[in-house]
């Protein structure tokens, strides 16, 4: 079988991760930020392990879904998947209720480099 050389390593350095994920270290660090990563630190060197790539591959998974980052630390230490920015289906309003607040549209992505 052949698995490509990433999967038979166990330590990443975050230059390796960004350019195999073809993202940006600010990237990996936002979602670091966001308490989604949890890599090993040796001085100032970020050291991430398979299952961090393994998360890192969730993260962009279900960005491309249209997810939204998890930030609370229960939910992104488990594997519970992470809640859907927007809603398929709604529940039923009563005429009295108010209008539904608009949904987020802000998708797990790190701040613009302006």
């Amino acid at each position: 079988m052949n698995r490509p050389v990433s999967e038979n390593r166990d330590l990443f350095a975050i230059a390796d991760l960004a350019k195999e994920f073809g993202i940006s270290t600010r990237a990996i660090r936002f979602y670091e930020a966001k308490g989604l990563l949890a890599p090993e630190r040796v001085g100032a060197t970020r050291i991430f392990r398979r299952r961090d790539r393994a998360r890192l591959i969730l993260i962009l998974r279900g960005k491309r879904l249209g997810f939204r980052c998890a930030t609370s630390p229960t939910i992104s230490a488990s594997t519970t998947p992470i809640a859907p920015s927007r809603s398929t289906s709604s529940p039923p309003r009563s005429t009295n209720a108010s209008p539904p607040s608009k949904p987020s549209s802000r998708i797990c992505r790190p701040p613009s480099p302006n």
